[in-house]
């Protein structure tokens, strides 16, 4: 990918047809976006209730190995490992998924609040965002989850993924909100905005036709590292107890999986932790090549990665 020279020629939004460039003649970017949708039709399909298998019911000896009866053995209840992956994937998709827009909205929001008003609001916005940052991330979480739980919100119980998927987006929302505030801070001082303002548009139009599509790559790449560190987020909280108890997730699956490891049942844990590196890998490939793509500065460079 090279960068071209800064110019001053008004630049619209990203040039959608790029993907195709950048996803066919990679090829990578391609399969990686094949698994995250895969990934997102599991999780839909346990959403509806496919398949209608009760997790918890009991389908052979306890800690039986992997074999063409059970792919992925058993746990210490007989409860199918297979099983318990592919509905895990609805709590865990979901909950990250759910958690990285709602950081990118906030983000995105305070922002262009910041980097286009300037002034009080600006103080204000920094301020939030370095007396958030001061406090270990896990804590923080920790807090949001514990001080969310047992709540109703909108008629909407504040436990298992309601609370994570909050407690994410209210955390996760301090590194958009710096990269969008530097980003609309460095839009404000081009030419075509301060053209903008001078023939008398308003605000609220510069941010809607001028600002914002310049910032639709850096909100695609901040969603996807977003959704790919909050899969490990929300692993972390099942994995401590504040997940859902009435449903499988891939952090309760490595929690009890370490109990698991020694007595030398592995499969578990192979499990959880290959469905949860797998997403997290094709999330990044993707975003990555999305920003080559729609990024409006750039020249996306199409030649296959080594």
């Amino acid at each position: 990918m090279t960068t071209e020279p800064h110019s001053e020629v008004i630049v619209h939004g990203p040039d959608w047809s790029r993907l195709r460039q950048v996803f066919r003649l990679r090829g990578w970017p391609g399969i990686m976006l094949l698994m995250v949708l895969a990934y997102f039709i599991v999780a839909l399909l346990g959403t509806i209730g496919w398949p209608q298998d009760d997790w918890n019911r009991r389908t052979g000896p306890s800690f039986a190995p992997p074999s063409w009866e059970h792919w992925f053995g058993t746990d210490r209840l007989g409860r199918s490992v297979a099983l318990k992956t592919w509905l895990g994937a609805r709590l865990s998709v979901i909950v990250s998924c759910g958690g990285a827009a709602l950081a990118v909205g906030i983000g995105l929001l305070l922002g262009m609040l910041a980097g286009w008003r300037r002034g009080w609001a600006d103080a204000v916005v920094i301020w939030l965002c370095t007396t958030l940052s001061t406090v270990p991330r896990l804590l923080l979480l920790i807090a949001f989850s514990l001080l969310l739980r047992g709540q109703t919100i909108f008629g909407v119980p504040m436990h298992g993924a309601p609370s994570m998927l909050l407690a994410l987006g209210l955390t996760g929302w301090v590194g958009v909100c710096q990269v969008v505030r530097a980003e609309m801070l460095k839009l404000g001082s081009l030419n075509f905005i301060v053209a903008a303002r001078a023939l008398g548009a308003g605000s609220f139009d510069i941010a809607r036709r001028h600002a914002l599509p310049q910032l639709t790559h850096l909100i695609l790449v901040e969603f996807g590292l977003r959704v790919a560190g909050f899969i490990g987020a929300e692993v972390s909280l099942s994995f401590l107890g504040l997940g859902p108890v009435d449903q499988p997730s891939w952090g309760t699956m490595l929690e009890e999986a370490r109990l698991e490891i020694a007595q030398h049942v592995w499969w578990q844990m192979t499990a959880a932790f290959t469905a949860v590196l797998l997403f997290s890998i094709a999330v990044h490939e993707v975003s990555d090549a999305l920003r080559d793509a729609l990024d409006p500065r750039t020249v996306p460079d199409v030649r296959p990665k080594r």
